[in-house]
């Protein structure tokens, strides 16, 4: 937003200068009781505190949400700057991906993780091991990166029993069907 004030872009058209203040001030009331929240959940408690917070919580967004939509209806211009709406999977598969374009959107859980893979004319969805499990083999992952020599082989995979290969100096990663809860999926390179 500074950077368009800056570059003298009038975003704020049309915009009832009230609504603009209202906005800014609950976003810094919403900061506030953030911090508030913060502070309180990482120290003793009562119940009575948190249900206060949280309602007083609740409460703001609410009001941040009815003045987003007024500032949407009564200037499109400006709500489109600020609080641009999110694409639909049509409009990421028609106007974003190519036929060489993958997006990948992950979730991870305690108990499961998720991966949403969309193409241009599909969408994939595999259940993942728990978060725990994935940062360990991230971590493990990563520290091999830094490993001097390491080659990453890269060559097209479509069999999950065979999947690409890491050459390391004087070593082999090793990998079981045990380690991890395969899932089917095709790498094109």
């Amino acid at each position: 937003m500074e950077l368009l004030t800056e570059a003298n872009a009038d975003i704020r058209q049309g915009v009832d200068p009230q609504l603009v203040e209202q906005e800014r001030t609950l976003q810094q009331q919403l900061d506030a009781i953030e911090k508030r929240r913060v502070e309180l959940f990482s120290g003793n408690y009562t119940q009575q505190q948190a249900t206060a917070i949280e309602q007083e919580r609740e409460q703001l967004l609410s009001q941040y949400r009815d003045i987003q939509t007024k500032i949407r209806t009564t200037s499109p211009r400006y709500a489109a700057l600020t609080q641009p709406e999110p694409l639909t999977l049509t409009e990421i598969q028609q106007q974003v991906l190519d036929e060489d374009t993958l997006l990948l959107q992950y979730s991870l859980g305690s108990e499961r993780s998720y991966l949403w893979a969309v193409s241009k004319t599909s969408i994939n969805s595999y259940e993942l091991p728990p978060a725990a499990e994935i940062e360990t083999a991230a971590k493990q992952f990563y520290e091999l990166l830094k490993t001097p020599g390491f080659q990453l082989e890269l060559r097209s995979c479509t069999n999950p029993d065979n999947p690409p290969g890491v050459k390391t100096p004087g070593s082999q990663l090793k990998s079981s069907k045990d380690d991890w809860k395969r899932v089917s999926y095709q790498i094109r390179l």
